[in-house]
């Protein structure tokens, strides 16, 4: 008897490829105007979102949701990788996540290069612990 099992594949964040192909279909601000944290934040601009990437870590939604933190301010929309549709969401807490009904993929910002796009950052160290 031969018995197949067809499994979906489902992306992982080490699958995704930004290219010249890669492009942002919506980039809407989300943003609380009385947070004095969110105001003086120097939001990253639509054509930077792309730029941000090489900069970021994957993590599983484990890491993310115990190490990083959820501002009132960042930028939701849609993008289009590898012939994809992802929604996303940009925080200034210092990650992105990408997902759709598959998907969701988890990138962070522990690097000072990407520093420069987030006011805050991992409240972890690079194991994991709490730092607070």
């Amino acid at each position: 008897m031969l018995l197949l099992i067809a499994c979906s594949q489902k992306k992982t964040t080490n699958d995704i490829q930004i290219n010249q192909q890669s492009r942002v279909i919506t980039y809407k601000i989300v943003e609380n105007e009385t947070d004095d944290l969110c105001l003086k934040w120097e939001k990253p601009e639509m054509e930077e979102f792309f730029d941000i990437f090489p900069l970021l870590d994957s993590v599983s939604s484990i890491e993310w949701n115990g190490c990083f933190d959820n501002w009132s301010c960042g930028y939701e929309g849609e993008v289009v990788i590898e012939g994809e549709n992802f929604s996303f969401s940009l925080d200034a807490g210092g990650w992105v996540i990408l997902y759709n009904k598959e998907s969701q993929l988890y990138y962070v910002c522990r690097k000072k290069a990407c520093k420069k796009y987030f006011p805050s950052t991992s409240a972890c160290d690079s194991l994991g612990n709490y730092l607070h």
